[in-house]
């Protein structure tokens, strides 16, 4: 639960501070790849190791480059199920006249929670335990899967539409500029 948080904080403070575009969510992938320890740690406890295990179990998986290789390409799927959110929220907010900030969220947010489901409800059980490609297939496509993680994918994401705004129109703001500067100054006749 804490390394659930903590990473949607990180991807929070990412994209505040790298961009909500496809760049930036790369950027932040990156950057989120400083809590692999975090992430080890939440799963070597997962699975009932004791500390000193988990300690053993931290210090070699870190050391091999196929984990943090996984770990970066998981988190920058899942990083891409933002984009489409984020582009749809800067939309409705641009077409709506930049006035209403709640169903432009609501949409993104809706979005990206559609995307990040059926990512993860078909990329879990890929990665997950030693089973044939019939029963992975099978698994990623029942709807009761789905639900949960929804459910799930819906807390976190809600967490980053909630703190995050759109981007205004910027063609709007330089015709605005570009007026100012144009118009005469009332001391000059």
């Amino acid at each position: 639960m804490s390394y659930c948080l903590f990473g949607n904080f990180t991807t929070l403070l990412g994209v505040d501070f790298f961009g909500s575009d496809y760049k930036g969510l790369f950027l932040t992938t990156v950057a989120k790849n400083a809590i692999l320890p975090l992430f080890l740690v939440s799963n070597a406890r997962q699975i009932n190791l004791n500390w000193a295990q988990t300690h053993q179990f931290v210090v070699k998986s870190i050391k091999d480059p196929v984990v943090h290789s996984s770990f970066f390409f998981r988190n920058f799927i899942a990083n891409s199920c933002l984009l489409p959110g984020f582009m749809t929220r800067d939309f409705l907010y641009q077409i709506m006249g930049e006035s209403n900030t709640y169903a432009p969220a609501l949409g993104g947010l809706l979005v990206s929670l559609t995307a990040s489901t059926l990512m993860n409800s078909f990329l879990k059980p890929m990665f997950t335990g030693k089973y044939t490609l019939g029963v992975r297939l099978t698994v990623a496509f029942q709807l009761p899967a789905k639900l949960s993680l929804s459910v799930r994918e819906l807390a976190s994401l809600g967490l980053i539409f909630g703190n995050t705004s759109a981007k205004k129109n910027l063609a709007n703001e330089l015709e605005v500029t570009k007026a100012s500067e144009v118009s005469p100054s009332p001391g000059f006749k």
